[in-house]
């Protein structure tokens, strides 16, 4: 099937900005390949799209690159898991929260909150050796 679409010139001049030889051919090329990555959705589908901001601060937060809805998936789900060594656990949506709670009580980050409560658990562990 065949589809003229009216694409708004704004949206062109940002895909010339992202390709190196933005010729006319290279910018249908372009938008092809954008389109061809909602391929696998179905019509019921709902796809999440993230600008360039929100990309990146995922990426911050997970430290590295992140390739596409699956990996996202992955990380995120290591984030939410506790592991030493061989040995992983997640944590569920409640665990996280008490830990969210239990850190505003003391005035910590979550972070802060978890750095020392691994640290004490570790030392439990190696008073039992």
């Amino acid at each position: 099937m065949d589809v003229t679409l009216s694409i708004p010139d704004a949206v062109i001049t940002r895909v010339k900005a992202q390709i190196p030889s933005p010729t006319p051919d290279a910018v249908l090329v372009e938008l092809r390949r954008k389109l061809l990555a909602f391929e696998r959705f179905g019509p019921q589908d709902r796809a999440l799209i993230l600008s360039t901001a929100q990309r990146q601060a995922l990426e911050a937060l997970v430290q590295t690159t992140i390739a596409d809805g699956d990996d996202l998936v992955a990380k995120v789900t290591k984030l939410a898991t506790f592991t030493i060594g061989p040995v992983s656990r997640a944590l569920t949506d409640g665990e996280l929260q008490r830990l969210r709670m239990q850190a505003e009580f003391h005035g910590w980050t979550p972070e802060a909150f978890l750095t020392l409560t691994i640290n004490e658990l570790i030392d439990r562990l190696m008073e039992r050796f």
